[in-house]
């Protein structure tokens, strides 16, 4: 999900039912500032906290998978030993390859 769009949705949402209350009108001009604020931040609050559910089984879903490797099964990886980090650069990489 985009949460970025929600996010926007309700700043949009928020925005619109704040100038409905404050132009007073009507049903809208019936509702106090304070009631219009109370809703916008328990609307922004159940927004949060679907983004946080929603990330856990993200991170979830993640940790259940096989692990991601660097190099496929069927190769064989090479590491360098210390005696390989001398201070002979590039040159003496290729005479060690050989």
């Amino acid at each position: 999900m985009a949460w970025h769009r929600v996010y926007l949705a309700l700043t949009a949402i928020s925005t619109v039912l704040l100038a409905l209350v404050l132009a007073d009108v009507p049903p809208f001009g019936d509702l106090r500032p304070v009631a219009a604020g109370a809703l916008i931040v328990a609307l922004f609050a159940a927004a949060s906290v679907a983004h946080w559910y929603d990330a856990s089984l993200a991170r979830r879903r993640a940790e259940e998978g096989p692990p991601d490797f660097p190099a496929p099964l069927d190769e064989e990886v090479r590491y360098r030993d210390e005696s390989e980090d001398g201070e002979d650069g590039d040159e003496g990489r290729e005479e060690r390859e050989e």
